[in-house]
């Protein structure tokens, strides 16, 4: 008899802090293997996309839907705690809930508005520079690279996003399509 298990704990971690059974550990140790967590291989995260999609569609017997690049993009920057299940889910939640092509919108608003964690130790003009940042890159994508979209939807003229632009140095024409 082969026993597979698995866990995202340390066990070896918690043996050694007297939270595992170490007869139990080495019984089950005997072939571990490493998987690494989604956001360690973001590479590999277009491709499984595509393949979760098709396999979603498939279940619900539905045509394989469409996802905008911008969608992977946002799906880059988010940590995925709970790694390819979340992933499956939120992927799942978009088919239901969106249309043909699923869309940055469509991307469920804990995951879409998330932001990069910054660190704790940082003043409160680094934290608003950087929220600033992240917020004005998270628009850009979300229309597209349209100024006029982005401006109006963050409250601010025009030339007031073009002197942000400028400030935190996004050059749009490198990632983002259009005004």
């Amino acid at each position: 008899v082969r026993i597979i298990a698995a866990t995202h704990k340390d066990l070896k971690q918690a043996v050694e802090d007297g939270r595992f059974r170490q007869d139990l550990y080495y019984r089950l140790s005997v072939i571990p293997i490493e998987s690494p967590t989604l956001r360690e291989r973001l590479a590999d995260l277009e491709i499984l996309v595509d393949h979760l999609l098709a396999r979603i569609c498939k279940r619900h017997g539905i045509p394989v839907k469409n996802i905008h690049p911008n969608c992977l993009k946002v799906f880059k920057r988010y940590d995925w705690p709970g790694n390819v299940r979340e992933l499956a889910n939120t992927l799942e939640r978009m088919v239901i809930m969106g249309g043909e092509s699923l869309e940055v919108e469509d991307i469920p608003s804990d995951i879409g508005s998330a932001l990069p964690s910054v660190e704790k130790n940082g003043s409160l003009k680094a934290l608003k520079h950087h929220l600033e940042k992240e917020t004005i890159l998270y628009r850009l994508q979300q229309f597209d690279g349209n100024i006029s979209q982005v401006a109006r939807s963050l409250d601010i003229d025009r030339t007031n996003l073009h002197k942000k632009l400028k400030m935190h140095n996004i050059r749009r024409e490198n990632e983002f399509s259009g005004d």
